[in-house]
């Protein structure tokens, strides 16, 4: 189009600068129409030039476009790839912790079995009692009994006894408590100590128990996070490396229940495991 109107444009001037005859009026008309049809031709190259940047830019924009919606495809595969690994990786943490509870409750029932105090099988005549000698009264044991009130009051007592080390009075009383208050979020404080106790009492498939009920009945209890460092610890004493590694694993997946200290303390614990 724009190659046709020069044409036309060199048509008019070379029509203005042939010999003619000598017409002011005429030659100023042409020269205003050559005028006009200069204009118009600027403005129809413009026009063509601007829709020549226009569709370039077009260009450029979807090139772009594509190359970023690309980004974001791979992203999401990236992410969704994740998303599977970490539901994966949940099953078998679920599937590891259901294991220990069955291994720790075999543990607890073949330790009660050991504790349990044997008949005495000894044909031994016994010593002859010394005449005249004066009995003494054995010492009274303080007798546990839980107090009137809340399940506050009623924990403070029980854990009285184990803050004065008294620990199978404090393990009888923290028993008691739970048997008494069945419910509520103190009971997981309840589990968490009477598995300390029986740690200290030597007892670890029962303190192993006592850790299992608070991480398995209050998943958002404060006392959580320790309970799950103490039950690794317990299942290292019971040479069972692999539970105590999954329960570290748990830990770590929740680890922001857990305090610093508690953290570094099982990061330590598991390297010393040799957990992978």
């Amino acid at each position: 189009m724009s190659c046709v109107r020069l044409f036309a444009a060199a048509v008019v001037l070379g029509a203005v600068l042939l010999p003619a005859p000598l017409n002011a009026q005429s030659t100023r008309d042409r020269v205003f129409a050559l005028e006009a049809e200069l204009q118009a031709l600027r403005a129809e190259i413009a026009e063509d030039n601007a829709a020549r940047m226009d569709a370039g830019e077009l260009r450029r924009l979807l090139a772009d476009l594509n190359v970023q919606i690309g980004a974001v495809e791979r992203q999401l595969r990236t992410l969704t790839g994740r998303a599977e690994e970490l539901e994966f990786r949940n099953r078998e943490l679920r599937s590891e912790l259901d294991l220990l509870r069955r291994e720790v409750t075999t543990l607890s029932a073949a330790g009660a079995r050991t504790q349990a105090p044997e008949a005495s099988t000894s044909s031994a005549t016994p010593a002859a009692p010394v005449a005249n000698a004066t009995p003494r009264p054995a010492p009274a044991a303080p007798t546990v009994a839980l107090p009137q009130g809340d399940a506050a009051t009623q924990f403070q007592y029980a854990f009285d006894f184990i803050r004065r080390n008294d620990l199978e009075n404090g393990r009888k009383a923290m028993e008691l408590f739970l048997q008494t208050n069945p419910d509520g979020e103190i009971k997981g404080n309840g589990h968490f100590w009477l598995g300390r106790v029986n740690l200290q009492m030597d007892r670890p498939g029962e303190a192993a128990r006592q850790f299992l009920l608070l991480i398995d009945n209050f998943p958002d209890h404060e006392k959580r996070p320790d309970a799950l460092f103490e039950l690794a610890q317990v299942l290292l004493q019971l040479d069972s490396g692999n539970e105590a590694c999954s329960a570290l694993a748990e830990l770590q997946r929740t680890r922001d229940k857990a305090s610093r200290r508690l953290l570094d303390r099982a990061t330590r614990l598991a390297a010393s495991a040799q957990c992978d």
